[in-house]
């Protein structure tokens, strides 16, 4: 950390740092929440392919398309649940320890 930092800079600095090594190189939240915005499109497009689509093979490959994706963007909102829980622990008990140091 630099010397130069105002106190609450250098507070967030080592909170970001610590919010990165409880992650262990994870992706945060915000990333795992985008990344489930970008399947919710994907999803919402294929739903309009099924929608217009005539012959039953191609009917069924979009369906399955679709159950994947809703997997997956099951997964990913288990993702960014998790990790938000992390991030908001870290942040609490960085709180309470800046707390009791009288800050």
């Amino acid at each position: 950390m630099q010397e130069d930092l105002p106190r609450n800079e250098e507070h967030e600095i080592a909170l970001d740092e610590a919010i990165n090594e409880a992650l262990e190189g994870q992706p945060r939240a915000a990333e795992w929440y985008q990344l489930k915005r970008a399947l919710e499109k994907r999803r919402a497009m294929l739903q309009d392919d099924l929608d217009v689509a005539e012959d039953e093979p191609t009917r069924q490959k979009l369906r399955a398309a679709i159950a994947e994706t809703d997997e997956h963007i099951a997964v990913l909102g288990e993702e960014a649940e998790i990790t938000s829980f992390i991030e908001d622990t870290v942040r609490f008990s960085s709180e309470v320890h800046h707390l009791q140091q009288g800050g």
